[in-house]
């Protein structure tokens, strides 16, 4: 179903609750409210008028149809201009609503303009027939109010809104018409219980000798208790549903930015207790994943967290470029003899930290911890074009990285950190390694032996820095830049039968 053709049903259920309308009144509020001879006169006398027989007949509903078909017309032609055309989705059954009561205000102002005609030109009282006039349009108006908004509203949400604006979010779209839950009770108020009391008690003032004493001034002011007693209860009663649920929504604000501890304290035994009691289990609930989902991305790193809750769990992978960096403190038994194990798990720590700060910025992902040593990965789960150049800088700011260590581990009196990073750029075989109950991700294959054997050879070379020739050229192609790289030449890889060329950084 097109917008047009949804403007167009609502136009049709605007017009079908008028109707309805009509005949409401005719069969039953008219029927109550004009009993007298006067009414009757007047009534023959305008229904020969033919002027007034085509305005009442016509213009109540021609009004609300122009009204309608041009609100439709403006907002569709501007349909697609993004906020302006999801507002008139929402706001289309509150405005059609509000449409239709004009028919009804434009056939009270007719009527009223025949019936001081009529006056002049009989002299009659007309005092009871204003007053019932008034009751009737008003009824009639509150009626065709009421039954189109809910039945347009329930349209709405039931067809309209979910699938024209499935990402919902609609109160937070300027210029949406929200009515409030008090609101909406008033109105059921002033329909059931105020203008049926005006109604049954026009009654009163049917007559042209109507005197306000006696009786009836002890019916009015029993109907006037009646009614403020039902107005105080109708808001009594509004608010007792409406404040929960605006509590409701403030937890649920609260939750939304991230305070998990919020609780409704809602202690009823009715459908909003049931609510309020699941809501808090909720909220429990969701407190507990978010730490799972905190405390899985420190065991590993949150792109991997990320990456797997997406739904890759199979076992297997696929074959990636990917960097692969290696990085072993030197010396580190010898450093472990010298301290305390208390010590060495605080300067571990501090270490590790700084090292990671320096690889997540560069785009990397700790791969895995083992010992004293550190594999990190780039390009991988998701694929990073500089993934070479990121992983060259991510090494020169280590090394600045642990310059500065040093100088607090020497203020505290703890022995210093030389360390050994190796790079190599390569295919490997990146995904789930493991069994179906208990699986890490990871990468395999030559390329990380050699990035492995590679961390190595900086004892050898005397230095803190290899590159291979594969990561070079992709700096290179990177657009990076390389001054202080010196060529080692080729170099005999253990394990492997053919030699790659290194360089020293």
């Amino acid at each position: 179903m097109k917008i047009k053709d949804i403007s167009l049903l609502y136009g049709l259920i605007l017009v079908l609750a008028n109707v309805l309308a009509v005949v409401f009144t005719s069969t039953l509020v008219s029927q109550v409210s004009f009993d007298s001879e006067v009414f009757k006169i007047m009534n023959i006398t305008l229904s020969n008028n033919k002027i007034f027989s085509v305005c009442t007949a016509i213009i109540p509903f021609l009004v609300p149809g122009v009204l309608c078909s041009v609100y439709a017309t403006v907002n569709l032609n501007r349909y697609n201009e993004g906020q302006r055309g999801k507002k008139f989705l929402v706001n289309m059954p509150f405005v059609y609503s509000v449409v239709g009561v004009s028919g009804w205000i434009t056939g009270f102002l007719i009527n009223l303009v025949f019936i001081l005609y009529f006056k002049f030109q009989t002299e009659y009282s007309v005092f009871s027939l204003i007053l019932g006039f008034i009751f009737t349009y008003v009824f009639s108006m509150i009626f065709t109010f009421m039954g189109t908004f809910f039945v347009l509203e329930t349209i709405n949400r039931k067809y309209v809104l979910p699938r024209f604006l499935p990402e919902g979010h609609i109160s937070e779209i300027k210029g949406v018409i929200n009515p409030s839950i008090t609101l909406i009770y008033i109105l059921l108020y002033i329909t059931i219980c105020l203008f049926p009391c005006f109604i049954f008690s026009s009654n009163l003032f049917n007559s042209s000798d109507f005197v306000l004493s006696g009786q009836n001034l002890k019916t009015i002011i029993l109907i006037g208790i009646v009614i403020a007693l039902d107005f105080l209860l109708t808001i009594v009663v509004s608010r007792y549903y409406s404040k929960p649920i605006l509590r409701l929504k403030d937890c649920a604000q609260n939750i939304a930015n991230g305070n998990y501890n919020i609780r409704t304290e809602i202690i009823t035994g009715d459908e909003l207790g049931v609510l309020s009691d699941t809501f808090n289990d909720m909220a429990v609930s969701l407190k507990e994943k978010e730490l799972m989902y905190d405390t899985f991305g420190k065991v590993v790193t949150p792109e991997i967290r990320n990456w797997l809750l997406q739904g890759n769990t199979n076992l297997g992978g696929e074959i990636v470029c990917a960097t692969v960096l290696f990085c072993d403190i030197r010396g580190f038994t010898t450093l472990s003899e010298q301290i305390n194990p208390k010590q060495v798990v605080s300067l571990l720590n501090k270490y590790f930290s700084c090292m990671e700060q320096c690889i997540v910025k560069h785009n990397g992902i700790i791969n895995k911890y083992i010992g004293d040593a550190i594999m990190a990965i780039f390009g991988v789960p998701l694929q990073n074009e500089n993934q070479a150049l990121d992983a060259y800088k991510c090494c020169l700011e280590m090394r600045e990285t642990l310059t500065n260590l040093n100088k607090e581990l020497e203020a505290e009196n703890l022995p210093q950190i030389k360390f050994g990073i190796g790079l190599h750029t390569g295919n490997v075989l990146a995904g789930n390694i493991g069994s179906n109950s208990r699986m890490e991700y990871t990468v395999i294959g030559d390329t990380v032996n050699v990035a492995s054997r590679i961390e190595s050879l900086c004892k050898e070379y005397n230095c803190d820095l290899l590159l291979s020739e594969t990561t070079v050229e992709g700096i290179v192609t990177c657009g990076g830049s390389l001054p202080k790289l010196e060529s080692m030449g080729e170099t005999q890889i253990r394990g492997r039968k053919t030699t790659i060329s290194i360089y020293k950084g």
